[in-house]
């Protein structure tokens, strides 16, 4: 929607866990310890981090000053030369995935500004009738796969180390995504445009549960498992031995045929209304003034309806500064740099004045870490 490149090549758009951050050039490319610091794996480090590991340099401080020497055509010859193997040790993260900078604002496939400035005018993007949403415990997905978090007994079954700490911390980062990625920009287009958003919200957390293991408890409605209910197939989506039951199935199947009814229909019309059965509760959007998130559900979890429930930046920022589970200063300042600088680069959500407030003056922003 952002993307010049892509102007008319689409009518419809929905953002399944969709991200509004974008990356300015700066910080994908910057030493972390430069003015304006890069990401820890910015393109300097990175090639730093490979000139080290290959042996070509003892050190990191020797790494950053011997790619200052190198051309373009050396830089790229070396790079070209090492395997994915060589070029992926010792950057692996959880879930098998790495915190890389990501969606440039380069000016080309994406503008220079960040996207709650480009969708604020609709002559700045591409303006067609969106459906955005995000997973009621969409953090879980990568915190499961964390062993900070999550034990494995006898090697492999999980068990989460403390619920309480798991379950808090999957909030502060779920509902950050929601209120960006969902109410955020959904506020900006229906204050904007002419072309109508709808949000929703998947709280499916049925997951079997035995004496080896709870997948209500250590997935609930996680990042990813809504996508197998769109396209039909739940062989080789998203999932685990024991995920699905005799007990789930038929709401899991029923769900499933319901989200699809609303997508398509939606596809066809630019308004999912009843979906294409024409039988389903009215989604209305976002710009209403009663219930505008629809809540996507079996009838064991409420069924799907229509509910206001919202989640801003402010209620979030006042939840971490009253939260009484964060007892030492550093985590609570740590978690609010993770959830309002690092998320956009310091656009958008950030203000140094509710930062100090917190009194967190002592801590620099940028070198405060909070597991994601």
């Amino acid at each position: 929607m952002a993307s010049p490149l892509a102007k008319g090549l689409f009518h419809r758009a929905i953002a399944q866990s969709g991200s509004v951050g974008t990356t300015p050039l700066w910080r994908a490319e910057n030493f972390h310890g430069d003015p304006r610091p890069g990401q820890a794996l910015s393109s300097r480090e990175w090639l730093a981090l490979q000139l080290k590991n290959s042996g070509r340099v003892k050190d990191s401080t020797a790494a950053r000053a011997a790619q200052m020497l190198m051309s373009d055509e050396e830089t790229r010859n070396f790079m070209y030369s090492r395997s994915p193997q060589e070029i992926l040790e010792g950057v692996s993260g959880g879930a098998g995935m790495y915190s890389a900078p990501q969606s440039f604002r380069d000016g080309t496939v994406l503008p220079q500004d960040t996207l709650y400035t480009v969708f604020s005018d609709p002559s700045r993007h591409n303006s067609v009738p969106l459906i955005t949403g995000t997973n009621r415990d969409e953090a879980k997905l990568f915190l499961a796969q964390d062993p900070e978090f999550v034990e494995l007994r006898f090697g492999f079954l999980p068990r989460v180390k403390d619920l309480q700490a798991y379950n808090e911390l999957s909030a502060y980062l779920t509902d950050s995504w929601k209120a960006m990625a969902v109410d955020g920009i959904a506020d900006i287009i229906a204050a904007n445009s002419s072309e109508p958003v709808f949000a929703y919200r998947w709280d499916w957390d049925e997951g079997g549960k035995s004496w080896l293991i709870d997948y209500s408890e250590l997935l609930g409605a996680a990042h990813g498992l809504e996508v197998a209910y769109i396209f039909g197939g739940f062989d080789g989506a998203i999932g685990a031995p024991g995920l699905y039951t005799d007990n789930n199935i038929a709401g899991r199947d029923l769900l499933g045929q319901q989200m699809r009814s609303y997508w398509s229909e939606f596809a066809r019309t630019g308004v999912p209304g009843t979906g294409r059965s024409g039988v389903l509760p009215q989604w209305r959007p976002w710009s209403n003034a009663g219930a505008n998130l629809m809540l996507l559900d079996t009838a064991s979890g409420g069924g799907l309806r229509m509910v206001n429930e919202p989640m801003t930046v402010a209620m979030l920022k006042e939840r971490i500064a009253q939260d009484p589970n964060i007892p030492e200063l550093r985590s609570r300042c740590a978690l609010h740099v993770q959830l309002f600088l690092l998320a956009n680069a310091g656009d958008d959500v950030w203000n140094e004045a509710d930062y100090n407030a917190l009194g967190c003056a002592q801590f620099n922003p940028w070198e405060l870490h909070v597991k994601r």
